[in-house]
């Protein structure tokens, strides 16, 4: 875990006060310097594509990662019926219908791909509906509310100073309880 953590902050230049006060008060819409690294879900695309950005494989970049690792990270928002009601099962129903017009990226395999998809947004429309990848949700999307908001906080004050680690990781690991979620399978 630690190597994780030293690893990303070497990656993104923790420490660096310039660097640190120019990420941590720059919009999040605000357009990324061409040649510059920025990691965006796919939900940012167009962002990236309208500064004159290229997609880069984060195997191109990260220290120990490939293209055949097996796995790959998604995250996603999810629909739960939480109190039966007709209008919650209409809902669903909705959701499900392959005929529903859905965001650009899905992993209903019954939905026809986005029209008008370049090149990378196919390529990940194939990764997500594909029945034999395992997906891995994102870390986050897998904590507890209290755990997934004191990492939050833990990245920034270790982007900010990165020389205070273990007190980090100390915060974090008291408030680590077991969890019993299924984060990686196929589709």
């Amino acid at each position: 875990m630690r190597r994780a953590w030293t690893t990303w902050a070497g990656l993104v230049g923790a420490g660096d006060g310039a660097r640190v006060e120019q990420v941590l008060t720059t919009a999040f819409d605000a357009d990324c310097a061409p040649g510059s690294l920025e990691h965006q879900g796919s939900f940012r695309a167009g962002h990236w594509r309208q500064a004159g950005g290229d997609h880069i494989h984060s195997s191109a970049v990260v220290p120990g990662a490939g293209p055949d690792a097996g796995a790959w990270e998604v995250s996603g928002d999810l629909a739960a019926v939480l109190r039966p009601t007709p209008e919650a099962e209409q809902l669903i129903r909705y959701l499900a219908d392959p005929d529903t017009a859905l965001p650009e990226y899905t992993a209903n395999r019954a939905a026809a791909p986005a029209e008008g998809q370049d090149a990378t947004g196919r390529e990940i429309g194939t990764v997500l509906r594909d029945p034999g990848r395992a997906r891995c949700w994102d870390a986050s999307d897998a904590m507890p509310r209290t755990v997934r908001d004191a990492f939050h906080q833990a990245v920034l004050r270790h982007f900010a100073d990165p020389s205070d680690l273990d007190t980090r990781l100390e915060e974090l690991e008291r408030l680590r309880t077991p969890q019993n979620l299924p984060v990686c399978g196929p589709s």
